[in-house]
């Protein structure tokens, strides 16, 4: 059981994480100039980091890292040197997203305590037992998480959990957003998000804000959560100011203190500080909604913020000392606590007074003038001997090499963490073309697609499951696709699922999430695309973990493809409506559409939900479709992107990079244009559709 439920701050500059720490926040999350996921802060330069976990280990406070973005080939050895940095710093621990950086600092700096970050998008129990395996620590767990569902992890497992309890939420589960990758080249996996779930989009009540959350705020909950152990309780806010940080630890610090709910007052500041159209508890009590959302988003958040005159509650180190003044002899004082001694001695000796002697109370007041450091003396016994003196500036210096060697005492119990060079595995690339994959969501799909010479077919769980025998003549080439998400109480269903393909001889599964990796002692894995993997590295780390084959991220263009190490057959996707965000709410039900539905023609079962049937669309202010369909059974929406990728007649160019598959992606499309589309790529002629995109192929993303 957690003795301490840990209150973590953001802090985007020193400034912010000073008044973090002032404010009661019990540890501080905050980045490099590189590899954060707010590369939009200030963000701090290497002397700030040390000046930055200096401050925070002189208050007793923890410092976090974030090194959780996806990271390219070409930046390993900057990453490198980066862990160097932090382990010299005595940083407490590293906040990671990408697989690659996971293997990399396990290797080069084994005991550096790693957090897998909420962009690794673990969700259910399987995830964060498998975050354990591959060395983390402490897991964030997505935000779309209830408060049953979160005990239910933490009484199961062995890692840290931590969980966001304030600020702004994403409409799409953290770790599975590419839309503004897509969009304008700005990849959230790295840190770089144009927010575009933040603008307005077309709906049945006019333009509005279908996509943006409020701020979530967990404090009418303090009480509970002060005494449910997890592990970190997290405030959102690396882009926001000094004000912000305080006024928010401020006040979760004292209803956590006093496991209350707030006054009225703190629900005002709470709401003063950032406004984005209120406040929602988010998930936490399961439940989604309408509510939850800012349709009518306030152009300035800021609008409301007045300065707080917040009293510092800094947490201070208690001393106790012993002073010794005598004839002949410098001056000694001793200095403790309960976890440290010090004993130091000035330069001059005392020297009998001429004029004025030296009174113990002038020696206190001297002495116990510690300033603006974090040290207060609660006790000075002082031993004088009468008639003697010694200038103010000799107690001053002693003073000040006493508090020094505290300091230096207090900053030597943290760890300096070793290092070592990256020692690279010996293994056989698998660069061969092996062929073409293909992805369906429907039976008619796959009619058309099994009379293709695909290496492997992609078969959603839920449309194999109804079904099994009849796809059976193709069981060694299916490969069962799983939902984007599956929470603990939808994968007891996948489970029995899965074991009754497996008696029927279906052996092939996609590793969508690491918590899948937890069937590898029954299917052959193959990791797919949300993984997120893009460099090397990642492919070494998923060969370590039972990967048979792996899916680039779509992130990658040619050149960076090129230059990975295929320790496993690489596949890469050419074709398709890319999928761009996954959400936990229905955004038809935002938009008015299927409430519609539901009331009228649902209700006679003469119209299909349009997510199921393939007809949602989420429409922008420019007019642009992108189309909306169900994840699995569940009533979460996926994104697709308005224009389908195709590379058919660029394929070659994907062959010389490597890759051993290159996969279509069919959704939406009809078994006509299922068929069209097979015959044009296989044959390598351009593609008959309107309009397409590359996707990154040929720019990649920032």
């Amino acid at each position: 059981m957690v003795e301490r439920t840990e209150l973590l701050a953001p802090a985007g500059n020193m400034e912010c994480l000073q008044a973090a720490i002032q404010n009661g926040a019990d540890a501080v999350y905050f980045a490099g100039q590189d590899f954060g996921a707010r590369s939009y802060a200030d963000n701090f330069d290497e002397a700030g980091i040390f000046r930055a976990v200096e401050y925070c280990h002189l208050h007793s406070a923890a410092a976090y890292i974030t090194v959780n973005t996806a990271v390219f080939d070409r930046e390993f050895r900057r990453l490198e040197n980066f862990i160097a940095t932090l382990a010299k710093a005595s940083i407490d621990g590293v906040i990671v997203q990408d697989l690659g950086v996971v293997r990399t600092i396990r290797t080069i700096c084994p005991d550096l305590p790693l957090h897998g970050s909420t962009q690794m998008t673990v969700h259910n129990l399987a995830g964060v037992l498998e975050a354990e395996k591959i060395g983390l620590r402490r897991v964030v767990l997505s935000r779309e998480l209830s408060f049953a569902e979160i005990q239910n992890i933490i009484s199961h497992c062995h890692a840290e959990i931590e969980i966001f309890i304030h600020g702004a939420m994403c409409m799409s589960y953290s770790g599975q957003c590419l839309m503004s990758s897509v969009l304008g080249g700005r990849s959230g996996n790295r840190g770089r998000c144009a927010q575009p779930c933040r603008l307005s989009y077309a709906g049945q009540a006019g333009n509005q804000h279908y996509l943006s959350l409020k701020d979530m705020s967990l404090i009418a909950y303090s009480g509970e959560l002060a005494g449910s152990g997890i592990a970190s309780l997290k405030i959102e806010g690396r882009m926001k100011g000094p004000a912000y940080v305080a006024s928010v630890v401020r006040t979760y610090r004292d209803c956590l203190d006093g496991l209350r709910i707030p006054t009225i007052e703190e629900t005002e500041r709470l709401d003063r500080v950032f406004y984005r159209g209120g406040l929602t508890d988010g998930y936490f009590t399961g439940k989604t909604g309408r509510e939850m959302f800012a349709f009518d988003k306030p152009d300035n958040p800021y609008a409301r913020l007045t300065a707080e005159n917040l009293t510092p509650i800094e947490r201070k180190y208690l001393l106790n000392a012993a002073v010794s003044i005598q004839t002949g002899k410098p001056v000694r004082i001793d200095i403790q606590n309960d976890d440290f001694k010090v004993r130091i001695y000035g330069n001059l000796p005392a020297e009998p007074a001429k004029q004025h002697s030296l009174e113990k109370e002038e020696v206190c007041r001297q002495l116990m003038k510690t300033g603006g450091t974090p040290f207060v003396f609660r006790e000075m016994n002082v031993t004088l001997q009468e008639g003697l003196f010694l200038p103010v500036r000799e107690l001053n210096e002693v003073r000040r090499q006493a508090l020094a060697a505290v300091k230096d005492k207090i900053l030597e119990r943290y760890p300096k963490w070793n290092c070592r060079s990256y020692s690279k595995t010996d293994a056989l690339e698998k660069d061969d073309f092996l062929g073409y994959t293909c992805v369906v969501h429907t039976e008619e799909q796959f009619q058309v697609a099994s009379d293709f010479e695909f290496s492997y077919l992609y078969l959603p769980v839920s449309l194999l499951a109804k079904n099994p025998e009849k796809f059976l003549p193709e069981a060694d080439r299916i490969v069962i696709l799983p939902p984007a998400i599956q929470k603990d109480e939808e994968l007891a269903v996948f489970d029995e699922q899965l074991r009754n393909l497996y008696q029927l001889g279906y052996r092939h599964l996609l590793v969508e999430n690491i918590g899948g990796l937890q069937y590898g002692g029954q299917f052959i894995l193959h990791g797919g695309h949300r993984l997120n993997l893009l460099n090397t590295r990642a492919l070494e780390e998923g060969k370590n973990v039972g990967l048979a084959t792996v899916c680039l991220s779509p992130e990658l263009n040619l050149a960076q493809i090129r230059d990975i190490k295929k320790y496993l057959p690489a596949e890469v996707i050419v074709y398709g409506h890319l999928p761009l965000m996954v959400t936990e709410n229905c955004i038809l039900k935002n938009t008015g559409v299927c409430p519609q539905l539901r009331q009228n023609e649902m209700k006679k079962k003469t119209i299909p939900c349009p997510c199921e049937a393939g007809t949602g669309k989420l429409l922008d202010r420019k007019g642009m479709e992108f189309p909306v369909i169900r994840d699995g059974n569940a009533c979460r929406s996926v994104v697709l992107n308005a224009y389908p990728t195709y590379m058919g007649d660029k394929k070659e160019d994907i062959k010389k990079c490597g890759a051993a598959y290159q996969r279509l992606w069919f959704t939406i499309e009809t078994a006509e244009e299922c068929r069209k589309i097979c015959r044009d790529y296989l044959q390598g002629i351009p593609c008959g559709i309107e309009e397409y995109t590359r996707l990154h192929f040929y720019k990649g993303v920032q």
